[in-house]
């Protein structure tokens, strides 16, 4: 019995041992004065807008306690990446603010040796953005306290067009729709009613053009894609086809004339053209017209969505089977808990944030185990 106390009481001395050497590596981590999230692809984490179904990821740089940039010392060279070393005994811990349910994922992790916030809203095609808010926080995993902490606002959604491209060509040119900012709003669709006199209005993205009375309309993403659908191409796999979606399926108050620019088809086509609508895995075959003169293929509707140009007729009406959630946004909304540790799953990055205190707890808790069969132990002995 005395042989097995003695065992008992090594491993508790070197659990308590490991854990406290754990805590006191932390002690040594330098003061972080500010904490920076480098632009991706020119989108700022703070005031930016983030577009809907797009990852990004921003670089986590930090400046230490009395080494900020200035003019007098240029040996200082400013922010730097966030290391292990700046994580020892510390971690982060994310709290969501406001907008939660608009986004799929936020959380930092290590990628290639560098850490990163990464931010991806949740899919889909809204003509609203989103205002979204997270608090970082950088925590000394010893006591809790926080190191530094930093407050992230910005939006989720598309840019409306610019009032200076919606006014700048005149009544007869077709108003230029990028993908980068496809949604006209009410007003603007009002001052736009008013510029044609009620006529119709002509928007473009150079390979579609709509023409359309727009008197009335409310808010409208005109988003559009021509990426193939591949159930279609797989099934009927003799055909060529051009392929024009709008995710958000915007509709119209009065029919639209649809003309789609098919000048790179016409001779793989051989000059013949037949347009379906696709929806919920059924081709129905639209009304259309080709004129070889303008190489352009006009049919009309009231509704956007996807459509379907091939050489050779399919039938009137055909069953596709859809395998693939295709342009809308079908994730709900469910709002998660809000405060959020960082220590989840890493969703495709390379690593993780790494433990920063969880092996300290354990150690603890281990020592206190350990501890408690002692002292029942030496009950037992007594008795």
């Amino acid at each position: 019995m005395k042989k097995l106390l003695a065992i008992l009481l090594a491993a508790a001395t070197v659990a308590v041992t490991t854990a406290m050497t754990v805590f006191a590596e932390g002690e040594s981590t330098p003061a972080i004065s500010s904490i920076t999230f480098v632009k991706d692809d020119d989108v700022d984490i703070n005031g930016g807008i983030l577009t809907p179904g797009k990852e990004y990821r921003f670089r986590l740089q930090y400046t230490a306690a009395g080494s900020e940039v200035s003019k007098e010392d240029t040996s200082v060279t400013g922010p730097t990446d966030f290391t292990d070393d700046q994580l020892t005994g510390n971690k982060f811990l994310i709290e969501s603010k406001m907008g939660r349910s608009s986004m799929e994922s936020f959380k930092i992790a290590k990628s290639s040796g560098k850490y990163y916030l990464i931010a991806k809203p949740k899919n889909g095609y809204p003509t609203k953005q989103t205002d979204v808010e997270y608090k970082v926080r950088l925590v000394d995993t010893k006591n809790g306290d926080i190191l530094h902490e930093k407050t992230l606002a910005f939006k989720v959604g598309y840019p409306t067009v610019s009032d200076d491209d919606l006014f700048s060509a005149s009544v007869e040119e077709p108003i230029f729709i990028s993908n980068d900012a496809p949604v006209i709003t009410e007003d603007q669709f009002d001052e736009i009613n008013s510029y044609t006199s009620g006529k119709a209005a002509s928007f473009t993205n150079g390979d579609w053009t709509i023409n359309v009375r727009v008197g009335g309309l409310k808010d409208r993403n005109l988003y559009s894609t021509s990426s193939g659908i591949p159930e279609i191409e797989t099934k009927f796999e003799d055909n060529q086809f051009k392929f024009i979606s709008f995710p958000a399926n915007p509709k119209f108050d009065y029919t639209a004339k649809v003309s789609v620019d098919v000048s790179q088809e016409a001779d793989s086509f051989d000059d013949n053209f037949v347009v379906y609508r696709y929806n919920d895995g059924v081709l129905t075959r639209m009304d259309s017209k080709y004129d070889s003169d303008t190489s352009e293929v006009t049919f009309s509707t009231k509704e956007m969505g996807r459509f379907v140009i091939t050489d050779v007729a399919l039938g009137n009406s055909a069953d596709i089977e859809d395998n693939v959630d295709g342009d809308t946004n079908n994730g709900d909304n469910n709002n998660n808990n809000n405060n959020n540790s960082n220590n989840g799953n890493n969703n495709g990055a390379t690593d993780s944030n790494p433990e920063t205190g969880a092996g300290v707890s354990t150690g603890i808790a281990a020592a206190a185990a350990i501890a408690s069969l002692l002292v029942g132990a030496a009950a037992m002995k007594r008795r």
